[in-house]
């Protein structure tokens, strides 16, 4: 089921072509970004305008965790304490792909091949400014309830 849809002219993104969908899953949280999108009751086709970017987000109890993405040795272990920071490294990591697609993708992106390690290190920096904003905020997340 689908918890949050938007598109990017919604959010104030320039390109118009994005959306980007919020879904739960059973899993901790996996995700994709793809150049094409089912919109307007066609499929649009690879290396269209438009762009996908699904994130599936699993339930509190499922973290905190620690991954490898992919178990990849050439990216860092990670560990996510809440379901929100699995939030903001996914849509890092799939963003950077999207990056890769519009041929924006920067250095990291070209050195890298577009690839999972490029997106990995988009994901970090991410999450990173997620925590950093959060600890300027003093924001302390309740991810279960107690009842008496």
């Amino acid at each position: 089921k689908t918890i949050l849809s938007l598109s990017a002219k919604a959010v104030g993104l320039k390109h118009s072509g994005l959306y980007v969908y919020v879904k739960n899953t059973s899993r901790s949280f996996h995700g994709h970004a793809a150049n094409w999108v089912y919109c307007n009751g066609r499929e649009e086709t690879k290396g269209s305008q438009y762009r996908r970017v699904v994130l599936h987000i699993g339930k509190p109890g499922n973290f905190p965790m620690t991954f490898r993405n992919h178990g990849r040795k050439d990216c860092p272990e990670r560990t996510l304490s809440d379901w929100q920071e699995a939030l903001a490294y996914l849509a890092g990591h799939e963003f950077g792909h999207v990056l890769f697609f519009q041929g924006a993708g920067g250095p990291r992106a070209v050195k890298h091949g577009g690839g999972e390690v490029s997106a990995d290190w988009y994901g970090g920096r991410a999450l990173a400014e997620y925590r950093s904003k959060r600890a300027e905020r003093n924001i302390t997340v309740v991810t279960e309830t107690a009842t008496s």
